[in-house]
């Protein structure tokens, strides 16, 4: 009878401190990024010509169970494994190091937007109309918290605004090349 209950004490100990680990685990903020390219076409009046205009709308929602706060957004190039081992590093520990070679982040304008507070359940929305950061080499798009933790909006949602933006040929959009190709 002592030896069941000593194993039975050990698993429901041995229990209770994963599910104690899990619970810590899961009591921090998350961020949930999202962003959507919005275009519409325009008329000029002086040339009375049609102009293809773009907008991002950016939503950032903290998913997780405590506030957050939100420090900045930005685009960055992520190519090669360390760099992307290198951004999941816990943060005391990357940001004593230096980053690894082909490093390159930029910090977007937000107009007074960020550093934002965000409660569990809080969304924070931003427009940019200035693409810019569209058109250079990025291949990520993040939030970046007040503790250094990065949050990135998933790959297929970023190269999705990326074949749907098309400054060069403002008369035409991959919307229309999709629909064209629809047959009915």
């Amino acid at each position: 009878m002592t030896t069941f209950l000593a194993i039975w004490g050990a698993i429901l100990s041995t229990f209770l401190a994963i599910w104690t680990l899990y619970k810590d685990f899961r009591d921090r903020g998350n961020i949930r990024v999202e962003a959507y390219l919005s275009e519409w076409d325009e008329r000029d009046d002086e040339t009375q010509e049609h102009i293809r205009k773009y907008e991002v709308e950016i939503i950032l929602t903290n998913i997780g169970r405590r506030p957050i706060f939100v420090h900045s957004i930005g685009v960055g190039e992520a190519q090669g494994m360390g760099l992307f081992i290198w951004r999941r590093l816990p943060p005391r520990i990357r940001l004593h190091r230096s980053p690894p070679e082909g490093f390159y982040e930029a910090i977007l304008d937000v107009e007074g937007r960020l550093p934002a507070r965000l409660d569990a359940g809080d969304f924070i929305t931003m427009s940019r109309s200035n693409l810019l950061f569209l058109e250079n080499r990025a291949h990520v798009f993040f939030a970046l918290d007040s503790l250094g933790h990065y949050y990135f909006l998933p790959q297929a949602a970023w190269n999705r605004m990326l074949r749907n933006y098309n400054p060069a040929n403002p008369r035409e959009s991959t919307v229309d090349h999709i629909v064209g190709k629809i047959r009915y």
